[in-house]
């Protein structure tokens, strides 16, 4: 069973075969992306998969919490300062694809 992966910097999807025509799809977004965006993300990637159609067989959505890290130059060296906590939204699932168009 293989993977399929586009996650950028810093977000994107990740899905695994688990079976015949059931997928482990997981859509992660960053701090500038809604949660209504990786709903809509994750669906369109269960789409690509599924395309007569698939069933929710679980489903979650979840905050990810992440420290932003900032790198500043001080004389001849770097330092980090933490930011700001953000979180990222992720969504996952398994889905089920239909064999027939509905």
């Amino acid at each position: 069973m293989g993977t399929e992966q586009s996650f950028g910097p810093p977000g994107g999807y990740s899905d695994q075969k688990i079976g015949d025509g059931i997928y482990k799809v997981v859509y992660m977004g960053n701090n500038y992306t809604s949660e209504s965006q990786v709903k809509k993300l994750w669906q369109r990637r269960a789409s690509e998969l599924c395309p007569h159609g698939y069933k929710i067989i679980q489903d979650k959505t979840e905050l990810i919490p992440v420290m932003a890290v900032s790198l500043i130059p001080e004389g001849t060296g770097w330092y980090k300062t933490v930011d700001n906590p953000d979180n990222f939204k992720k969504k996952k699932g398994i889905i089920s694809c239909e064999r027939t168009l509905k």
